[in-house]
């Protein structure tokens, strides 16, 4: 547990350091997450429309 303290200070060293790095990994993988959000929600809706309009 003591070896943390440094690890975190690099850690946080090379973010203030790369902030536009930083900055355009963290919009990538939120711009991801929401896409994959919705190609899913897009896939169950289709799912239970088709079903729902060969039931009838």
């Amino acid at each position: 547990m003591r070896q943390l303290g440094p690890l975190l200070r690099l850690s946080l060293r090379g973010l203030l350091v790369r902030r536009t790095r930083s900055l355009l990994t963290a919009l990538s993988v939120g711009v991801a997450t929401a896409g994959l959000t919705v190609f899913l929600s897009l896939g169950a809706g289709l799912r239970q429309a088709v079903g729902a309009a060969s039931c009838s």
